[in-house]
């Protein structure tokens, strides 16, 4: 009897997993990262994210983005980001990889990305998404991203990555997603 309430409990703090969002800086580096399980299929979101250079077309805060240019199995694109003032927008041209890997019969898929140093208004930005196939049918999807603004975060910046950016960002997915859409 015991077993079956300690699964009982497990399976409810699973699937009762709220999305965490976090935003933090160090030396000027904000750091940004979601974590959430979600009621889709890895294969259902990994169209958006791999690297078509359309992300500007549902990612909340990019004005543009364009695949610049093919080089192997990386997708060169350029883009522009808005932030919120004081900030001025930002340029930049990242170098994207996507791979899909399987383990077990489960398919993780990831989406990293690497600035090209000089080729914008960063000093720096990289990070990956990542999308781990839950044997539920539910999908971890991960986001782990740094952007080096060139000066300090102040507070007010990194409350709004953490309460309005990235679960914007998240949503905006999930809707891309049930469009069907890249």
């Amino acid at each position: 009897m015991r077993e079956w309430v300690v699964i009982a409990l497990w399976l409810a703090v699973a699937w009762a997993q709220e999305p965490a969002f976090t935003a933090s800086s160090e030396d000027g580096v904000l750091r940004a990262g979601i974590d959430a399980v979600v009621p889709r299929a890895a294969a259902e979101l990994w169209p958006p994210l791999s690297g078509s250079g359309a992300q500007h077309a549902w990612v909340p805060y990019m004005r543009t983005a364009s695949l610049e240019r093919v080089e192997g199995s990386t997708a060169v694109c350029d883009g522009l980001t808005e932030l919120p003032w004081p900030f001025r927008d930002r340029t930049w041209v990242v170098r994207m990889t996507s791979r899909a890997s399987e383990n077990e019969g489960r398919v993780t898929y990831v989406a990293a990305w690497e600035y090209v140093p000089g080729s914008g208004s960063l000093e720096d930005t990289r990070g990956a998404w990542s999308l781990e196939e839950l044997p539920d049918g539910r999908t971890r999807v991960r986001l782990e991203a740094m952007a080096d603004l060139g000066k300090s975060v102040p507070g007010p910046l990194l409350r709004w990555a953490e309460n309005k950016a990235l679960p914007n960002m998240l949503q905006a997915l999930l809707d891309q997603a049930d469009r069907g859409q890249r």
